[in-house]
């Protein structure tokens, strides 16, 4: 496979007449992930300006063999990545969004949209629709090809010799250029669309898998975009045009973002003055709460001395009896006394005494009771209140610190991955494959809604437990992190059985018993 890093060493002829199968260009270092490229998600950002500018010197009369040559070379990448500079948020953008750009829709025009499976039919049938149209309409073609989350750019070049196909991949890959962007070569439909279904391959069981999430089957699903060059290039006029619309468009954008900083702004005065009722309710509660307390231990007392009152009683009472069963009966004088002098007393003391305490005690209980009942209605009210609070108050806030801020920093690479790690860590979760050993963030939901992970990378499949990290074979046994249900299943393909004392494992062999 000859592979060139860009000096333009090798005969563009052998190239444009087909006499090589493949051919790639690449150049270290330049590729959407370095600092020099873009952002992570800047894929759909560099094949769309990938088109714009081939499609455009081939449409400005630029011949086939000065073509190739330009494609060949760094500064022509580094042109192309150069928009992808500005564009380092983590959000993939669409096709369809990007084409929306002025600068875009002024110098492509989108032919037609295919989708399907990816695999090695859908690929055949969308390079032979962009040769086809170069061939009757004699005019270079592209086709966006999207692939969740991978976006590259495939060409059909004009007035060459025989079939040229360009593939444009702004992603370093492991196996053919592993330092950089490239541009591959190819000089067949075949071997073009071969490369485009090794290259955006997926594992078949996620269709058939029916544990994988929706999100996951959609990585076996492709859709291809066809653009050629607008008929006349934008002239100067049309330039200032585009550049008055973009401007436009920034100056809408800005007053949005002003729009919504007066919106934040009159938000956060809003949760100051509800944190500020929310605190004052709270010192109210614990105002009442004290409140409560007081009451309670009142209570407790009047409890109390109650019941000690009607001890003293029952013991005044038990001590009169007891001196007058002492009291000799053969003494007149003595029982006139008692119940001269005694008598009246005692009944007053037992009518006057018994009934104040008994108001004492309703009374108390009442007042008891009635703070008690308005110390349940303003809990209820100040509960009531609460709620309505939490559902005004925002649940997210948005930082102030944007990726605006962030590149005036001077952060190195290493330092904005970490930052783009951390803005993606409330949505998503970090994840790591053992088998093809990479990083990949996935929906914190869906990753602690299931049981079972699986790389959603094309050509790995690899699937392993969350929770015990052991690899599941997909389509095998019900996975178990003790085994259990994994020997059930080798017991029932060997014929193996259960000994009835120790309930371990034997097999039936001419009719003896045989621990395995």
């Amino acid at each position: 496979m000859p592979q060139d890093t860009g000096d333009c060493s090798v005969d563009t002829q052998s190239v444009l007449f087909g006499q090589v199968t493949e051919y790639i260009v690449t150049h270290p270092g330049r590729s959407q992930y370095s600092q020099t490229g873009g952002g992570v998600s800047a894929c759909g950002l560099a094949a769309l300006n990938c088109a714009r500018i081939v499609l455009g010197l081939q449409s400005a009369g630029l011949d086939p063999a000065h073509l190739v040559q330009e494609l060949m070379k760094r500064k022509f990448l580094e042109g192309i990545l150069q928009p992808c500079l500005s564009w380092s948020s983590p959000s993939h953008l669409a096709v369809d969004e990007i084409y929306k750009v002025p600068i875009f829709q002024k110098c492509l025009q989108m032919v037609s949209s295919d989708y399907g499976q990816a695999g090695l039919p859908y690929f055949e049938r969308l390079v032979s629709n962009i040769a086809g149209y170069t061939k009757s309409h004699s005019a270079s073609t592209c086709v966006i090809i999207t692939r969740p989350p991978e976006i590259i750019a495939c060409f059909c070049l004009a007035d060459v010799p025989s079939e040229l196909f360009v593939i444009f991949d702004s992603h370093p890959r492991p196996e053919k250029h592993p330092q950089g962007a490239a541009f591959i070569f190819k000089n067949s439909i075949r071997s073009t669309a071969e490369y485009l279904s090794e290259l955006l391959r997926y594992d078949e069981r996620l269709l058939s898998d029916s544990t994988v999430q929706w999100q996951a089957q959609l990585l076996a699903h492709c859709s291809g975009d066809i653009f050629v060059a607008r008929a006349n290039g934008p002239t100067s006029s049309q330039w200032a045009e585009i550049a008055l619309d973009a401007s436009l468009e920034v100056l809408k954008l800005r007053a949005r973002v002003r729009s919504l900083e007066t919106d934040n702004e009159s938000l956060e005065s809003d949760k100051r003055q509800l944190n500020d009722e929310i605190s004052k309710l709270d010192d109210k509660v614990l105002e009442l709460d004290d409140e409560l307390v007081r009451l309670k231990a009142k209570h407790e007392r009047l409890r109390s001395s109650k019941h000690h009152n009607a001890g003293s009683s029952t013991h005044s009472f038990t001590s009169t009896r007891s001196q007058v069963a002492q009291t000799p009966l053969g003494t007149p004088s003595t029982r006139t006394e008692v119940s001269a002098s005694n008598a009246p007393s005692n009944r007053r003391a037992a009518q006057v005494q018994p009934m104040s305490h008994a108001s004492n005690y309703h009374a108390s209980d009442a007042f008891a009771m009635e703070l008690q009942r308005a110390f349940d209605a303003e809990n209820r009210q100040l509960k009531q209140q609460m709620k309505r609070l939490r559902e005004t108050q925002p649940a997210f806030f948005d930082c102030e610190l944007d990726d605006a801020a962030v590149q005036q920093l001077g952060l190195n690479e290493k330092q904005y991955e970490i930052f783009n790690e951390m803005q993606m860590a409330r949505f998503s979760t970090i994840i790591h494959c053992r088998k093809c050993l990479n990083t990949i963030f996935v929906d914190k939901g869906e990753y602690q809604e299931v049981q079972e992970i699986v790389c959603p990378l094309p050509g790995c499949g690899y699937a392993w437990c969350k929770l015990c990290s052991q690899a599941i074979e997909i389509g095998g046994p019900k996975h178990s992190c003790d085994g259990t249900s994994e020997l059930n299943h080798l017991m029932r393909q060997r014929g193996w059985k259960h000994c009835p004392g120790e309930h371990l494992a034997f097999l039936d062999v001419d009719n003896s018993r045989t621990r395995p």
